[in-house]
């Protein structure tokens, strides 16, 4: 079984080389590792190219910048394996023979989507998962989903995933270009696709944060509106399910970042005492009190305070509770 794993590049010369050579280190011989050069101005663009010269295994595309989603997009049309990898270039993996127990778990379960679980300490790779195979493998779609919910392991970016090539061709799975959270537009359209979950149970993905990545960082306007629209185009899709089960545990997988797109806008609200900036966030904000009970989907471990704040106090004071808590977090991390 053939695995493509998909990177784009973007000016990366500190981490390009330790995350290719940890799939590299992996030892299986069955891959193409796909590094798209999204415009770098540093020297990404040149180690890249060292790697394609050295390991015929290794594809190279240099491209003019045009974000993460156009350089995954551009990847996956040359992919050419049985199961797709997205990673970032600043991530890695670790342990030892995953791909081959992963191939060994595939060829047993030909599911759809198999998933392994991720870490931000290095220390842990390799390590059991606190999530047993079992609780997803063999389950219908709903238990899995659920399970893997209820454990905080169906993470909403699309890395620690192996996605069957042919899922992602038959339903047009892309990345919207040119738009902010593209990762959870993509993951929750690919859960309305799949029918069948793998669970690979070990921790196999370092995920590196970098200033800027984290969630106390004050969101532009642009990607407000961003995550706003996905949100929207994805929870009018929640009536796709015909299974009650199914659609509640697609609902509970979008609860966090709705509880999140509520925070940013009252955030904005509130930092935007006038003008047209705080009417229209809270224009946003009375549009997504359509769907306020979501909500109460709160398998997540971090919905659930938000669950029962909104249970006793109501949809106003839980979207003011957010936005300060927001604020909080960000006069936090800045100190």
């Amino acid at each position: 079984m053939k695995f493509s794993i998909i990177i784009p590049v973007y000016n990366s010369e500190k981490y390009i080389e330790r995350c290719v050579n940890s799939i590299i280190n992996q030892g299986y011989p069955d891959i193409e590792i796909i590094l798209v050069d999204d415009g770098s101005t540093d020297k990404s663009g040149v180690l890249v190219d060292t790697f394609a010269k050295k390991y015929e295994f290794v594809k190279v595309v240099h491209k003019e910048n045009g974000g993460v989603s156009s350089a995954r997009n551009l990847g996956l049309t040359i992919s050419t394996g049985d199961y797709i990898l997205f990673m970032d270039n600043d991530d890695y993996l670790v342990g030892e023979n995953a791909f081959f127990e992963i191939n060994a778990q595939l060829m047993e379960s030909h599911a759809e989507l198999l998933m392994f679980d991720v870490t931000r300490s290095p220390e842990e790779g390799g390590r059991p998962s606190i999530l047993h195979r079992e609780a997803v493998f063999g389950q219908p779609l709903f238990q899995a989903l659920e399970n893997l919910i209820r454990a905080d392991k169906l993470a909403r970016a699309v890395w620690a995933k192996c996605i069957k090539r042919e899922v992602i061709l038959e339903n047009n799975l892309t990345f919207p270009e040119g738009m902010r959270n593209e990762d959870i537009d993509f993951t929750a359209r690919l859960i309305r696709a799949i029918h069948k979950i793998d669970w690979y149970p070990k921790v196999l993905y370092v995920w590196t944060i970098r200033e800027g990545q984290q969630s106390s960082v004050k969101q532009s306007e642009s990607e407000i509106n961003d995550l706003f629209e996905i949100m929207i185009d994805n929870l009018n899709q929640s009536d796709y399910f015909r299974d009650m089960h199914e659609r509640e545990a697609y609902l509970a997988h979008l609860s966090w970042p709705f509880v999140v797109l509520l925070g940013y806008l009252k955030d904005y609200s509130l930092s935007h005492k006038n003008g047209k900036e705080r009417i229209a966030a809270q224009a946003k904000l009375e549009i997504l009190r359509k769907y306020k009970d979501i909500l109460l989907y709160n398998w997540y471990p971090k919905t659930k305070p938000v669950s029962r704040i909104y249970r006793f106090m109501g949809f106003r004071f839980t979207v003011f509770c957010l936005g300060k808590k927001m604020q909080w977090s960000r006069s936090k991390g800045a100190k």
